[in-house]
């Protein structure tokens, strides 16, 4: 425990010394969050997933319920082959 205890020591000087390394590691962290914290995330944003079901078993639609029940997600179940639901992308 006391070696872990050291090298943590000696990891953390050699962070402090380092400018550039101190920076990426401790100040942008702490500037992004206040950039981003300055805009309203309350409303988010929602996601179009389709789901292209060809297995038709009980786990599938489980899954598929289960995606469905996701707030973000708006779901739209696909009855199509693959190659057309590619051809939508």
């Amino acid at each position: 425990m006391k070696v872990i205890f050291k090298l943590l020591i000696a990891n953390v000087k050699m962070t402090v010394r380092n400018k550039q390394a101190l920076f990426w590691s401790m100040l942008f962290p702490l500037l992004f969050i206040a950039v981003f914290g300055l805009f309203n995330m309350e409303k988010g944003g929602f996601a179009k997933v389709e789901v292209l079901d060809e297995a038709k078993t009980q786990l599938s639609e489980t899954l598929t319920q289960a995606i469905k029940n996701i707030p973000a997600f708006n779901v739209e179940i696909k009855t199509s082959t693959p190659d057309e639901i590619y051809q939508d992308v």
